[in-house]
This record gives structure tokens, sequence and C-alpha cells, in this order.
């Protein structure tokens, strides 16, 4: 059973408990038509899109809960401090699961307008776009692009320390320091001109600064004329963050290449709302 599920998922209904962070979401969906259908499941995550959908806080159990011919569902005990994600899969007779279907989200979260899902772009200039908050608030967007489905990068350059020049001599000069009281006292002799020079290599490199060539930070300018910065690993994951616009336009994407995308808003108080995710690829 691997065709997409016929369901058109929604959320019917959505209020606190009355307990202290908790609260109850109730789903429907509508039935899919295929003769040998057993039942549902329920796939929910709170606080994040990215699959798996893996979510544990429900009084019900842990993700998927077991719905059986139901097409509605509620949820409880929810966190209410967090957008909680929802997706539902039909499962036949045999065992056989269906894919999941649409995802829908307990709060607004940005939509996708642009590469549409499995559209296939050029690569030389993707131009990104999504939807703004209703609000109006004062939100930046940071967007991720990237091979990975789950848009996660285990090797991210912004999480790497870079040495700079002048660390690499300091600690050059620290080195020395210690080969020295390790050697014999003749041999420690043989080391002076070299500890004396050690200061001047490290003078000559200047401050431990980012002169705008560490490939974890590079800046762009928004159409707005903002900064975002941009922290890449080519390998997997491209992060770009402080956005103002709801678009932006990248250059490096590969050709021949499958490519999941989301947007992450954060408001001026601190709330996120992220994105379920896109993917689309590139020509060859």
């Amino acid at each position: 059973m691997r065709k997409k599920i016929i369901i058109l998922l929604s959320i019917m209904a959505l209020f606190s408990t009355g307990q202290a962070l908790a609260r109850d979401i109730t789903l429907t969906w509508d039935e899919n038509p295929e003769a040998d259908i057993e039942g549902y499941r329920v796939y929910y995550k709170a606080g994040s899109s990215s699959l798996p959908l893996d979510g544990v806080t429900a009084a019900e159990g842990a993700s998927p809960i077991d719905v059986q011919d139901n097409v509605i569902a509620t949820l409880t005990d929810l966190p209410d401090g967090q957008i909680c994600y929802f997706a539902v899969t039909a499962y036949n007779s045999a065992g056989q699961e269906s894919p999941l279907s649409e995802m829908v989200a307990s709060d607004w979260i940005p939509e996708l307008y642009y590469p549409i899902d499995d559209e296939v772009v050029t690569p030389a200039e993707v131009s990104f776009s999504w939807e703004g908050t209703p609000t109006g608030d004062d939100t930046t967007y940071t967007l991720y692009y990237g091979t990975d489905p789950a848009l996660e990068s285990g090797n991210n350059l912004a999480s790497t320390t870079f040495q700079t020049p002048a660390m690499l001599a300091g600690g050059a000069f620290m080195g020395l320091i210690g080969f020295a009281l390790a050697l014999p006292r003749r041999a420690k002799a043989a080391l002076v001109i070299a500890l004396l020079l050690t200061p001047m290599l490290i003078a000559g490199c200047g401050g431990g600064g980012s002169d705008g060539s560490d490939p974890a930070f590079v800046e762009g300018i928004s159409d707005n004329g903002s900064s975002p910065t941009i922290d890449s690993d080519p390998s997997t994951l491209q992060t770009v963050v402080g956005l103002r616009d709801t678009d932006y336009t990248a250059f490096d994407l590969e050709p021949g290449t499958k490519y999941y995308w989301k947007i992450i808003g954060t408001d001026a108080q601190g709330k996120t709302y992220e994105s379920v995710s896109g993917s689309f690829m590139t020509e060859n």
C-alpha cells in the first residue's frame, strides 16, 4: 500500500484543559476510500516539524497513536507553550501503512510558496519565498536548506572552532615553552632564539577577529538592507539567519540534486513558528 493517503486532515478544536501549560487538540480527517483499510495512526510532535514525528507528551501515549477506524481523534495534555504538528497514516488488513498525510499545526506557521514541492528548478539561482506572519509583528526568519530530509547536520561549520593564524602562533609559542622545559639544559639554549621570535610572529598575525574570510560567517545583504548571516556546510545544511524579508535567493545549489527546506520565524517575544518541510529537485 504505497499510494499516497487520501486524507484531508484538519484541526477541529483547540482548547485549554484547565491544567497548567496543557491543552487538548481534536483532529478530524476524511475517510480513506480503499476497501481494505483497517484503521489510522496519528503522528504528532511538539516544538518541531522535523521528521520523525515522535512526540511523547500526549496523555494517549507516544506517537504514533492507533485510533483504529475512527476519523476523529483528541490528543490531551499537549504542551501549551509550543506549536504541535500532526499527520495521519492509514493501514490495511495486511499491516501495510501509507505515507504520512500532509502535516497540520496547532498555530500559524509560515506557508512555503516557492519552490513548490517536487518542482524542478535551475540550480544557478533559486529564489525561496514564504508567507510572512499575519499579525505584522517584528519577525525575523531563518532559512534552512540542504540534502538531508531531516534538515540536520552533524558537521555544521557554524559549530566548528576555527584556528586563526594568531591562535596557531600563540599555540606554537606555548608549545615551545613546554618543549623547552622538558629538554636537558644544553638543548634549552637552542630554543632561546625561537622563543624570542615567536611573540613577533604573533604580533604580525594580528588579533583573532574575523576578516570576512571565515567560511562559517559569510555576510549577505537582503533587499531591505539587513545583513543575514549564512552558516554553511555544503555537504549537508545551509542556514541563513536574520532575514527580514520573506524571500531569499541562493546561488550555491548543485545540479541534479534533491533539496529540502524549511523556514523558522521568530517574533519579538522570542516565540518561534516552524514551517513544515518542502522539497525540490535541481536540473542536471
